[in-house]
C-alpha cells in the first residue's frame, strides 16, 4: 500500500515536471539556442565578450528564468559539501594529462596556428587572456554543465536511460566542434569528435544518482584550466 502511495506521488510530480509539460517547447528551445550560438560565431562574429553575453544569456538566464517560475530553485545545481577531497585530487589529475597530451601532440602536428587563430576569430589574445580565461574556467564551464548535463538530459529523459546521455554528449561534441571545425586536420578534427563525445558521455556519468552537476562542473573547470594553460604556452612561444 505505501509502495503504491509512493508510486502516484512519484507520477504527480512527474506531471508537474516542467520538462513534461512543456517538453516540445523546451527541445525547440534547445535547438533554437545552439543554431542561433553557431550563426553569432560564424556568420556574425561579434568577438569573444558580445558572444559570451549571448551565450550566458541563452544557455543560462533564460532557461532558469523559466524554470525558476516553475519553482525550481538553482542551489541543487552546485554543491560543493558531496565532494571528497579524493575528487579535487583527480581534478588535479585531469590537469597534469591535458599538459602530457599537449607535450606529446605537438611531437606529431603543429599547433602554433591556434595563436593567431583566436586572435583573428575571437579577438583573443595575451592583452585580455587572463580576463578570457577567468571566465571560461569559472563561468563557461558552469553554463555548459548546466545546458548539456542538466536541461538536456531532463529533456530528452527516457525509459531507457542511456539516450539521453547520448544525446547530450553527441549534441556537446558537435557544438564544440562548430566552433573549432577550421582548426586542425580533418583526422585530427574526428579524434576531437569522438574524444569529445567520451568526454560528454564521462561527465553524464559523474553526475549518476545526483541532482545537480558538482562533479562534471569541477572536472569541466579542471578541464578549462589545463587547456587554457596550454593556450597560454602557445600565446608564449
Amino acid at each position: 500500500m505505501c509502495r503504491n502511495i509512493a508510486a502516484l506521488r512519484l507520477m504527480v510530480i512527474d506531471r508537474m515536471n516542467t520538462f513534461t509539460k512543456h517538453k516540445f517547447a523546451w527541445i525547440f528551445y534547445i535547438f533554437s539556442a545552439l543554431v542561433l550560438l553557431y550563426y553569432v560565431d560564424h556568420t556574425l562574429q561579434p568577438g569573444y565578450w558580445i558572444k559570451s553575453l549571448i551565450k550566458v544569456i541563452m544557455f543560462g538566464l533564460v532557461p532558469l528564468f523559466f524554470l525558476i517560475q516553475d519553482h525550481f530553485d538553482p542551489k541543487v545545481l552546485i554543491k560543493f559539501t558531496e565532494v571528497k577531497w579524493s575528487f579535487y585530487l583527480f581534478c588535479m589529475g585531469i590537469i597534469l594529462v591535458i599538459l602530457a597530451a599537449y607535450f606529446i601532440l605537438s611531437a606529431f602536428t603543429s599547433l602554433s596556428n591556434i595563436p593567431d587563430l583566436l586572435n583573428q576569430q575571437v579577438k583573443v589574445n595575451l592583452n585580455n587572456f587572463l580576463w578570457v580565461s577567468l571566465y571560461i574556467i569559472l563561468i563557461n564551464s558552469v553554463l555548459e554543465e548546466f545546458f548539456f548535463r542538466f536541461l538536456l538530459i531532463k529533456i530528452f529523459a527516457h525509459k531507457n536511460n542511456v539516450i539521453p546521455h547520448l544525446i547530450s554528449a553527441i549534441l556537446f561534441a558537435l557544438y564544440h566542434v562548430a566552433i573549432i571545425n577550421q582548426w586542425f586536420e580533418t583526422w585530427l578534427f574526428v579524434l576531437i569528435v569522438i574524444g569529445l563525445t567520451l568526454v560528454g558521455l564521462f561527465f553524464s556519468f559523474l553526475n549518476k544518482g545526483k541532482n545537480g552537476i558538482t562533479h562534471s562542473y569541477l572536472i569541466h573547470l579542471s578541464a578549462n584550466i589545463g587547456i587554457n594553460l596550454v593556450g597560454l604556452i602557445l600565446m608564449l612561444q
